[in-house]
């Protein structure tokens, strides 16, 4: 299979974006080390909680969206939404619930 992903992608110019590669975190490094050194114009973005340990890898720690403690929600309900939207996770899970469904509030 690995065979067969890189010549396909060899000759491109491209991103491809791997996610949560902490789950299989040794065949994703083997992955990934294999394609960049078999094709030029591929690029790779992977997330993961581990870094990868390969030849070449940038690190970016992205930090964690703030989000509410259940035992500080003891608002009215206007100022609970209002309270919930102060926080990027609540504000982020709301921009994509929207985008996916625009009757969302």
């Amino acid at each position: 299979m690995l065979k067969s992903v890189s010549d396909y992608v060899r000759n491109k110019r491209l991103l491809l974006v791997l996610d949560n590669c902490e789950h299989l975190l040794e065949a994703s490094a083997r992955f990934t080390a294999h394609l960049l050194q078999e094709c030029a114009g591929i690029r790779i973005l992977a997330t993961s909680r581990e870094a990868l340990g390969i030849s070449g890898e940038i690190v970016s720690i992205v930090p964690t969206l703030t989000v509410p403690a259940p035992y500080n929600l003891s608002y009215g309900h206007t100022s609970l939404q209002r309270a919930l939207l102060s926080y990027e996770g609540i504000q982020l899970f709301v921009e994509r619930a929207q985008v996916a469904q625009s009757i969302f509030q």
